[in-house]
């Protein structure tokens, strides 16, 4: 079965804990329209209501900006 992908590419910089540099940090966010997505009272969640759960979770992530040769 194939469902409706619905996703999200945010960006967000900040600078390294460590070196004090600019890091840029790229995070895709993704759910799908499917019959297992549901609301509080059982419907069918809709595309712009799946949206809105994805704008969601992108807005509340808070990326770690330290290098990966930093740590």
């Amino acid at each position: 079965m194939n469902f409706n992908s619905v996703f999200l590419t945010k960006q967000k910089s900040g600078k390294c804990s460590k070196c004090g540099k600019t890091i840029v940090k790229q995070k895709k966010f993704e759910h799908t329209v499917n019959p297992f997505n549901k609301n509080e009272d059982g419907t069918v969640k809709s595309y712009s209501q799946v949206f809105k759960d994805v704008v969601k979770e992108s807005n509340e992530w808070i990326p770690d900006f330290t290098h990966d040769r930093c740590k």
